[in-house]
């Protein structure tokens, strides 16, 4: 839809993972805190529209100094339009990153799947693999997404920003992307 803001929390947790600033907590602290962050919102009610995703990219590759996007967000496979539109953001020298899936299958999701993307597993706090983590053929790296240990306890989770200013323990591989 139109309207920008994060409706289920998902995008403003990847993004203060990715970018967010210190709220005097440990491992709140983004990987890096000081870059700018350009906003794609391509999920809805009505899930992720092919075309949606497609504008994103190409948006996204078009906007000046932009030199890498991430895509959490994944399926079970990847249209024409999708390689075509990742290969247009890597021919314009942005890098492409995409999480690997949370289905716990030797499987990676699209478009983690595209050999242009950089396709990212999770790992726990143990530097394993997580078992909700999608792995297997195209796979390139795993990096921490937590590992929650019940729903009751934050252990084990990645804390970050959550939709509507607070912040929320989660997992998965959209962390680690």
């Amino acid at each position: 839809d139109n309207n920008p803001a994060d409706d289920d929390g998902h995008g403003s947790h990847t993004t203060g993972t990715m970018a967010g600033s210190t709220v005097g907590i440990a491992g709140v602290s983004g990987a890096a805190s000081h870059v700018k962050v350009y906003v794609q919102k391509v999920c809805g009610k009505r899930g992720c529209p092919t075309t949606a995703i497609v504008n994103a990219i190409r948006a996204a590759a078009d906007y000046p100094g932009l030199v890498a996007m991430n895509m959490s967000l994944g399926g079970s496979s990847e249209s024409q339009a999708e390689k075509d539109a990742i290969a247009y953001a890597v021919s314009k020298n942005v890098v492409v990153i995409a999480s690997a899936g949370n289905d716990g299958t030797g499987t990676v999701s699209c478009p983690a799947c595209d050999p242009n993307a950089i396709s990212v597993a999770a790992s726990t706090w143990q530097d394993k693999l997580a078992s909700y983590s999608n792995w297997g053929s195209g796979l390139d790296i795993t990096a921490p997404g937590g590992q929650c240990y019940s729903n009751t306890t934050p252990e084990g989770c990645i804390y970050s920003a959550y939709k509507g200013g607070g912040y929320a323990w989660l997992q998965g591989t959209s962390m680690a992307a």
